[in-house]
């Protein structure tokens, strides 16, 4: 009898498909969160900064550090898409990795 997960051919080919899954799946979901923070109307930077009820109570260091990070990493998305290149260098996770609370 063995113990621990299984180390073959199928067990790998799974993990595989999830992690490919998990990255379109959550690449997906970045497009759509920077295309709902572009909307003005319901995300206007006064409207994040508004104290709830009416809005989100972020500080305006905040809501620059929200839109700052969306944009990187929908940028990074759209860069393995092969819709945008990349002429240098970017730490991508420079200001999400903020919103993680510990570094990588």
């Amino acid at each position: 009898m063995s113990v621990g997960l299984p180390n073959d051919r199928a067990s790998l080919d799974l993990r595989l498909g999830q992690l490919a899954l998990a990255l379109r799946t959550d690449a997906d979901d970045v497009l759509k969160v920077q295309a709902m923070l572009a909307d003005t109307t319901r995300f206007s930077d006064a409207i994040l900064m508004a104290a709830p009820p009416d809005g989100y109570g972020y500080t305006s260091a905040e809501v620059s550090n929200i839109r700052a990070s969306i944009l990187a990493l929908a940028n990074w998305v759209k860069i393995g898409d092969a819709q945008l290149t990349q002429p240098a260098l970017n730490n991508f996770w420079f200001d999400a990795a903020k919103w993680l609370g510990v570094k990588r």
